[in-house]
Protein backbone atom coordinates (compact mmCIF):
# COMPACT_ATOMS: atom_id res chain seq x y z
CA UNK A 1 0.00 0.00 0.00
CA UNK A 2 1.27 3.43 0.55
CA UNK A 3 0.27 6.57 -1.46
CA UNK A 4 1.22 6.99 -4.97
CA UNK A 5 4.76 8.33 -4.97
CA UNK A 6 3.63 12.21 -6.97
CA UNK A 7 0.63 12.62 -4.54
CA UNK A 8 3.14 14.04 -2.28
CA UNK A 9 4.65 16.54 -4.33
CA UNK A 10 0.83 17.81 -5.22
CA UNK A 11 -0.12 17.95 -1.75
CA UNK A 12 3.25 20.34 -1.57
CA UNK A 13 2.31 22.28 -4.34
CA UNK A 14 -1.49 22.71 -3.11
CA UNK A 15 -0.27 23.94 0.00
CA UNK A 16 2.15 26.19 -1.51
CA UNK A 17 -0.93 27.78 -3.93
CA UNK A 18 -2.95 28.21 -0.80
CA UNK A 19 -0.39 29.85 0.89
CA UNK A 20 0.18 32.06 -2.19
CA UNK A 21 -3.36 32.22 -2.84
CA UNK A 22 -3.86 33.50 1.16
CA UNK A 23 -1.24 36.09 0.86
CA UNK A 24 -2.16 37.80 -2.54
CA UNK A 25 -5.69 37.98 -0.58
CA UNK A 26 -4.37 39.91 2.33
CA UNK A 27 -2.82 42.34 0.03
CA UNK A 28 -5.79 42.99 -1.73
CA UNK A 29 -8.02 43.46 1.75
CA UNK A 30 -5.33 45.44 2.78
CA UNK A 31 -5.38 47.69 -0.61
CA UNK A 32 -9.17 48.11 -0.27
CA UNK A 33 -8.69 49.65 2.68
CA UNK A 34 -6.34 51.88 2.65
CA UNK A 35 -8.18 53.06 -1.47
CA UNK A 36 -12.17 52.80 -1.11
CA UNK A 37 -14.45 53.87 1.28
CA UNK A 38 -16.26 50.25 1.96
CA UNK A 39 -16.23 47.96 4.76
CA UNK A 40 -13.61 45.04 4.16
CA UNK A 41 -14.36 41.93 6.27
CA UNK A 42 -11.11 39.67 5.80
CA UNK A 43 -10.26 37.01 4.16
CA UNK A 44 -11.43 33.09 4.71
CA UNK A 45 -10.57 30.23 2.72
CA UNK A 46 -13.72 29.17 1.12
CA UNK A 47 -14.09 25.70 -1.06
CA UNK A 48 -14.87 27.17 -4.20
CA UNK A 49 -14.29 24.44 -7.28
CA UNK A 50 -12.91 26.60 -9.74
CA UNK A 51 -10.34 28.00 -7.55
CA UNK A 52 -9.47 24.89 -6.56
CA UNK A 53 -9.08 23.28 -9.93
CA UNK A 54 -6.27 26.00 -10.73
CA UNK A 55 -2.48 26.04 -10.92
CA UNK A 56 -1.72 29.42 -9.76
CA UNK A 57 -2.31 31.73 -6.92
CA UNK A 58 -6.15 32.62 -7.12
CA UNK A 59 -8.30 34.23 -5.06
CA UNK A 60 -12.32 35.59 -4.99
CA UNK A 61 -12.96 39.20 -4.07
CA UNK A 62 -16.30 40.78 -2.99
CA UNK A 63 -16.02 44.47 -3.03
CA UNK A 64 -19.82 44.58 -1.95
CA UNK A 65 -22.93 42.99 -1.55
CA UNK A 66 -25.79 44.48 -3.92
CA UNK A 67 -28.62 43.86 -1.90
CA UNK A 68 -27.56 45.63 1.03
CA UNK A 69 -28.46 49.65 0.24
CA UNK A 70 -25.27 50.83 1.22
CA UNK A 71 -23.43 48.45 -1.04
CA UNK A 72 -25.97 48.81 -3.71
CA UNK A 73 -24.71 52.55 -3.77
CA UNK A 74 -21.80 52.06 -3.25
CA UNK A 75 -21.49 49.71 -6.33
CA UNK A 76 -22.97 51.84 -8.05
CA UNK A 77 -20.34 54.95 -8.10
CA UNK A 78 -18.09 54.33 -10.45
CA UNK A 79 -15.59 56.17 -8.65
CA UNK A 80 -16.03 53.38 -5.86
CA UNK A 81 -15.63 50.46 -8.73
CA UNK A 82 -12.91 52.64 -10.10
CA UNK A 83 -11.20 52.48 -6.57
CA UNK A 84 -11.47 49.17 -6.00
CA UNK A 85 -10.40 48.22 -9.23
CA UNK A 86 -6.93 50.22 -8.98
CA UNK A 87 -6.39 48.67 -5.44
CA UNK A 88 -6.80 44.63 -6.61
CA UNK A 89 -4.84 45.81 -9.36
CA UNK A 90 -2.23 47.48 -7.48
CA UNK A 91 -2.12 44.56 -5.41
CA UNK A 92 -1.82 41.86 -7.76
CA UNK A 93 0.94 43.58 -9.54
CA UNK A 94 2.82 44.22 -5.86
CA UNK A 95 2.58 40.54 -5.13
CA UNK A 96 3.81 39.12 -8.29
CA UNK A 97 6.44 41.79 -9.02
CA UNK A 98 7.37 40.45 -4.79
CA UNK A 99 7.13 36.40 -6.18
CA UNK A 100 9.19 36.98 -9.30
CA UNK A 101 12.25 38.76 -7.14
CA UNK A 102 11.34 35.99 -4.92
CA UNK A 103 12.12 33.49 -7.26
CA UNK A 104 15.80 35.32 -8.54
Amino acid sequence: GGAAPGSAVRRAQARDLRAQSAAVAAAIAEALTGHTDGPVKGVREVPVRVLRTLEVPAVLVEIGVITHPDGEARLGSEAYQDDAAAAIASAIREFADELVLSRR
